[in-house]
């Protein structure tokens, strides 16, 4: 679609916004759509003065011949620098012009691993291509209680992600302003989790650093004791056999720690301490 506009133009459809705004008085507009009428993307070029997009045409190869009006001077090509014709007076002239291939742009998306025991996290990072100068994030999960949905305020260039069970998956979309892309939309690759349910549990994992806790089966409070320093443990974590997670206390420099565990409902619970490139489980029971 071509045509031109004046001042602040929203070419998307949708709930999304897509803004054009003129340099001067009225601009030429490329827009372009799905067959459905879903918004692609859209470019401007104009002067100062009254410029006016007339017709199109579209080669097999890509490139996009444009003939329209301008006054004073004006870039005709967005996309590969500055091509500008014009006197620089406020008469009417005629140009056609070419916009070769547009500008290729994408998003991927790395996780530092993809196979978790339950309850523990992993940071996925973005690597993008020709996002623009403010290009949007939204990141979005599927899992099996729900399809593609946004993730509440993840908007950045990276997420910590703790996915609840196998096949859990995390992609990331992103909207692009880099001129000439005809789409500004982007679905990043998408990453599928495993997750390894802690149940194969020794009756007390944590013996080999000498942990004890107590008592077991619980009611209010369950105590770990005999913490050594030296093994430098961060946190401790409460998870349910379904890896459903309870809170994080931190633990570092202590040698004892007692958690209450009163409010949680009776059944079987994972304690899960961490330090850097380890973690020990301790299984109990909530009465």
């Amino acid at each position: 679609l071509i045509g031109n506009f004046y001042g602040t133009c929203d070419f998307d459809p949708s709930s999304r916004v897509f803004n054009l705004i003129s340099s001067g008085l009225s601009d030429m507009f490329l827009a372009i759509y799905y067959p459905d009428g879903s918004f692609i993307s859209a470019i401007r070029i104009g002067s100062t003065g009254n410029d006016s997009g007339n017709s199109i045409t579209v080669l097999p190869s890509g490139a996009i011949y444009l003939c329209g009006d301008f006054t004073y001077v004006v870039d005709i090509d967005p996309c590969e620098g500055l091509k500008n014709i014009g006197n620089g007076i406020p008469e009417t002239d005629g140009f056609i012009t070419v916009l070769n291939q547009p500008t290729s742009s994408g998003i991927t998306i790395n996780a530092q691993t993809t196979s978790l025991n339950q309850g523990q996290n992993t940071i996925i990072s973005t690597v993008l291509t020709n996002g623009g100068a403010t290009p949007s994030l939204q990141w979005q999960d599927s899992t099996s209680a729900h399809d593609w949905q946004n993730i509440t305020g993840q908007t950045g260039v990276s997420i910590t992600y703790s996915p609840g069970q196998s096949g859990d998956r995390v992609r990331c979309l992103m909207s692009s302003n880099a001129s000439c892309n005809l789409n500004y939309t982007f679905n990043s690759n998408t990453i599928v989790f495993t997750v390894n349910t802690v149940t194969a549990i020794n009756p007390d994992p944590a013996g080999v650093y000498g942990i004890r806790y107590y008592p077991n089966p619980a009611g209010a409070e369950i105590t770990i004791d005999s913490l050594r320093i030296t093994d430098r443990w961060e946190t401790a974590e409460i998870i349910n056999m379904s890896g459903v997670r309870y809170g994080t206390i931190t633990i570092a420099n202590k040698t004892r720690v007692t958690l209450t565990i009163k409010r949680l409902v009776p059944g079987q619970y994972i304690i899960a301490l961490r330090r850097k490139n380890a973690v020990a489980y301790l299984k109990f029971i909530k009465q």
